[in-house]
């Protein structure tokens, strides 16, 4: 390799931002994650981006072409839930729990930097958060999205469903209940909402409502996403405590019959 073949591909990697992760759709079909920046006649892109590398701050100025407002949101340290539209294009902030394996991290609430316009969704983070690797796993699994509205519906899901179970995790179980029915509002069809309220009621010790919502749950099973599975309450800690009564004995054989 020259020493101008080595300063063009220098300037290159230079010019690509700080990648997390890439999706891409091209108008055949064809799903690809992987770590470079898709080009920009793709379909559809999805860009994760780390945004305490300075990579990324310089391609958000120069490359995404966003609109100024929605550029500030996408870059500004803080995790104020909040959403800007201008123009085509529109910019939110979500509350995600960040990844991290002190013991001072759990708990952590972080900001879901998130941009999206036609053909293009582009999200961010400062610190390492839950969902990421979940969004991750869900498109190599099989959960393509077909454009922005689509990526924005997964990403949803997972947002609504991780921080329900972040705040289940830590205690707060009102908070966890609010979360997972804010979650049945906007997607009465996912079954894991109904599931981890299930969960939410079993750790308040309500029985009855546990009942109702692992029947609600089991109905929609048909709509869990590629590569999930529906949990078996048997083995569920949240049910524990009511393992030995026959009502709840008798609800799972009946759940297990369908």
């Amino acid at each position: 390799m020259t020493t101008a073949d080595r300063g063009a591909e220098l300037r290159e990697t230079v010019r690509q931002p700080g990648l997390v992760w890439c999706y891409r759709r091209t108008d055949d079909g064809e799903t690809k994650v992987e770590a470079v920046v898709p080009p920009a006649d793709c379909t559809f892109r999805w860009i994760h981006l780390n945004l305490s590398d300075v990579r990324s701050l310089r391609w958000l100025e120069e490359e995404a072409a966003l609109p100024p407002s929605i550029h500030t949101l996408m870059i500004k340290r803080d995790s104020h839930q909040r959403f800007v539209f201008e123009g085509d294009t529109l910019g939110l902030v979500l509350h995600d729990f960040e990844r991290g394996f002190d013991s001072e991290a759990i708990g952590r609430i972080g900001g879901l930097h998130v941009a999206l316009k036609p053909g293009l969704i582009i999200t961010g983070r400062y610190r390492p958060l839950h969902s990421a690797d979940i969004f991750r796993a869900r498109l190599e699994s099989g959960q393509a999205p077909e454009d922005a509205t689509g990526a924005l519906h997964l990403l949803l899901d997972v947002l609504v469903d991780n921080l329900g179970m972040a705040y289940g995790i830590t205690g707060d179980l009102d908070k966890a209940k609010e979360t997972f029915e804010y979650g049945i509002s906007k997607d009465p069809d996912y079954p894991l909402f109904y599931y981890n309220l299930a969960c939410t009621y079993g750790e308040k010790k309500d029985m009855d409502k546990a009942i109702e919502y692992l029947k609600l749950a089991f109905d929609r099973r048909e709509n869990m996403i590629p590569g999930e599975r529906m949990p078996n309450p048997a083995t569920d800690s949240s049910f524990k405590q009511f393992m030995q009564n026959e009502k709840f004995r008798a609800a799972l054989k009946e759940l297990k019959a369908k």
